[in-house]
């Protein structure tokens, strides 16, 4: 009888002090497909992430405020030890449970290969929101914002580029011209934000031209239809403070993506000729 309680207390205490095993993601002639998608209350994005060797090459399924479902290569990084290091993380993260009530839902699908032939598949939910708080972690969406940052950077200087000479259309420009004058009249603001919404795409260039305006707004908010999948609201109220503000919510609206994520009431100076920067960087490649 001692024996057995002996045995079994031995069990318990190994049991106890077991890990947790998760597969090395770097192992030798193993490659992965992660299909990651990420739904808040304004944004829904969908990636693919392929993982071989020490390359990660990322894929944009569908934009953030629409439905194109195109497949787009963004682009491929070289993974250093330190990032490996941080994804073998996030998969021992991923190992376990993360129920939650967090208003953003990450889906996560991965299928490992082992010399090219389907070894496993794992499907992932996420609505904890816990790995925000993981510093050692290298997520996901840290990975696709550094390989779209990597895209982003032009190849030739911003500051002395000359749109004017692609973009040659002057009855356009002079309508989005127009319409900002408008946009300064408290009588007028309303409808020139709306109508320059409705110039669509096209405009888009003529905005981006025009976005160095830094004159305060006698309307301070804008409402945008809301195109994020399951919205939970039709309209998007949004607090604008200065023109370049209105501009880059239209923008983000015709374009489907954002390159400025801090609210316009807390945003600096700094912080706008950042989004500016981002949004010509991202025409000058859009035209290469």
């Amino acid at each position: 009888m001692k024996t057995i309680t002996l045995l079994l207390f031995t069990l318990f205490i190994t049991a106890c002090s077991t890990k947790t095993v998760t597969p090395n993601l770097f192992a030798t002639g193993e490659s992965m497909v992660v299909t990651y998608s990420s739904q808040g209350c304004f944004n829904h994005s969908s990636n693919i992430l392929l993982f071989h060797e020490n390359n990660v090459t990322v894929y944009k399924t569908m934009n953030e405020w629409n439905q194109k479902i195109d497949k787009t290569k963004m682009g491929t990084l070289t993974l250093t030890q330190k990032d490996k290091e941080g994804l073998n993380k996030l998969f021992a993260y991923y190992h376990e449970n993360h129920d939650g009530w967090c208003t953003n839902v990450d889906d996560i699908e991965i299928k490992r290969y082992k010399n090219k032939k389907l070894t496993s598949t794992k499907k992932i939910r996420d609505n904890s929101c816990a790995l925000y708080e993981r510093k050692d972690v290298l997520s996901f969406s840290e990975l696709i914002g550094r390989v779209e940052k990597k895209e982003r950077e032009p190849k030739q200087n911003i500051s002395t580029f000359d749109f004017s000479t692609i973009y040659t259309d002057k009855v356009l420009k002079n309508k989005v011209s127009s319409l900002i004058s408008k946009m300064l009249d408290k009588t007028t603001a309303n409808k020139a934000y709306a109508d320059l919404e409705k110039l669509g795409a096209k405009a888009t260039p003529y905005i981006i031209m025009q976005m160095d305006d830094f004159r305060e707004l006698p309307v301070t908010s804008i409402s945008l239809k809301n195109r994020s999948i399951d919205a939970f609201e039709g309209i998007r109220h949004i607090g604008v403070e200065k023109v370049t503000d209105v501009l880059s919510e239209i923008l983000a609206q015709l374009e489907g993506i954002s390159f400025s994520y801090i609210p316009n009431d807390v945003k600096s100076d700094d912080d706008r000729k950042r989004d500016i920067y981002e949004w010509r960087a991202w025409l000058m490649n859009k035209k290469r």
